[in-house]
């Protein structure tokens, strides 16, 4: 999704799969980085010299944030969908 997202950009135009593309490619990289964050969460509490308390909490900080982005997105989406009607 990435690559096609890059391509359509460098073809000097974004094009029909550009949009959908970059959507899906930040869905997945928004879930992976909650996944992650909770195995690493888990992790932590069964092994705690894996990670620092406080790069663990940066992550956890980093992954709420960028899913506060992802809901206010689509909430506005929403909004302005509706309104446009």
């Amino acid at each position: 999704m990435f690559s096609i997202t890059l391509g359509t950009i460098d073809g000097k135009g974004t094009g029909p799969l550009h949009s959908p593309c970059a959507v899906i490619f930040f869905l997945i990289l928004i879930t992976l980085i909650v996944y992650m964050t909770l195995l690493l969460t888990k992790l932590r509490d069964f092994q705690t010299n894996i990670i620092s308390k406080t790069s663990l909490r940066l992550k956890q900080i980093f992954a709420a944030i960028n899913v506060a982005v992802w809901v206010y997105c689509l909430v506005m989406i929403i909004i302005v969908s509706i309104n446009e009607s």
